[in-house]
């Protein structure tokens, strides 16, 4: 019986793993999954930024600018996100960073049940 065949040794040509913009890079499989807390469920933070996404995107357009940009922020117990961040030193330092900012801070989210703040971190895809 042949012996299995060993993994692809990683070259120096591979791209850095990066757990925010590729969540199987943190070991997690599924496809749409973000790093949201245990307390609120996934579903329900995804469904805001789903509803708020073209907020988001008008700053893209109003600022035209283009690309991905990471933000990180926490739910509180009562559904409104505090400690809204821009993560991206590319976007951190500009003008949409501000805006970006503005927009998350207008969602309401459900009532944490857990009884302490949800962090959520993930990527947005902007379009000028």
């Amino acid at each position: 019986m042949p012996a299995p065949a060993a993994a692809p040794a990683k070259t120096a040509a591979s791209k850095a793993c990066d757990p925010v913009l590729d969540p199987k890079c943190a070991g997690n499989d599924d496809d749409d999954a973000q790093e949201v807390g245990p307390k609120l469920s996934q579903d329900k933070v995804l469904a805001v930024i789903k509803e708020g996404l073209p907020l988001i995107e008008e700053c893209g357009k109003q600022f035209n600018t283009s690309g991905t940009v990471k933000m990180s922020w926490k739910i509180d117990v009562e559904g409104n996100p505090s400690a809204i961040r821009v993560i991206d030193p590319k976007f951190a330092n500009r003008p949409i960073a501000g805006c970006l900012i503005k927009q998350v801070k207008s969602w309401k989210f459900p009532k944490n049940p857990g009884g302490s703040a949800t962090p959520v971190s993930l990527p947005f895809r902007l379009k000028e």
